[in-house]
């Protein structure tokens, strides 16, 4: 299975587990169970995730139960979204997953009017910083010593919608219909 035949949908509390496993998986210092569930009560706070058949992951699981292999947190509030984090599973990294999400959460967010889009990436994040660029994203700033666990600096990044978002290659823009986020 390719990224773009991968499922996208907004996620919910009943998606918990699998989000979780995720997060734990891919970050140092991952969010816990309360903190997303704070998260889904928020008007503002929106997960999107790409989901594949389970036996195209892992093997000899098969079955009809859905694999969560990759997501996005984000803060919407008009005219802006920040990306909280993105996140995609070991598996099937390098596989266009991460370009794949991130491009439908842009186009979600353009759908909304959204002006300027905004997210703090570790330094060191050497392909994060690639994806972001590859979307037209620009650093804008440095945050010094923002990971707690490692006293890393963050490189803050923006997308100017109006210019950024025009930059994405127009024929992979690949929304499907129904994915409004209310």
């Amino acid at each position: 299975m390719t990224a773009a035949e991968a499922t996208f949908r907004r996620l919910d509390a009943h998606d918990l587990p699998d989000l979780l496993e995720l997060e734990r998986s891919c970050f140092s210092c991952p969010w816990d169970e309360r903190q997303y569930a704070l998260a889904f009560e928020q008007r503002i706070c929106h997960v999107f995730g790409l989901f594949v058949p389970g036996d195209q992951i892992i093997p000899g699981v098969g079955g009809l139960r859905e694999h969560l292999v990759a997501y996005a947190t984000v803060y919407i509030l008009p005219p802006e979204m920040e990306i909280l984090n993105i996140a995609v599973a070991d598996s099937v990294r390098r596989q266009g997953y991460g370009t794949r999400l991130l491009r439908l959460v842009l186009q979600i967010a353009a759908k909304m009017g959204i002006q300027r889009t905004f997210l703090e990436v570790r330094k060191n994040n050497v392909a994060a910083h690639a994806l972001y660029r590859s979307a037209g994203f620009e650093t804008v700033g440095v945050r010094s010593g923002y990971y707690p666990d490692t006293g890393e600096d963050a490189l803050l990044m923006r997308l100017d919608m109006d210019a950024g978002y025009a930059e994405i290659d127009p024929a992979k823009r690949d929304m499907d219909q129904g994915d409004d986020i209310e």
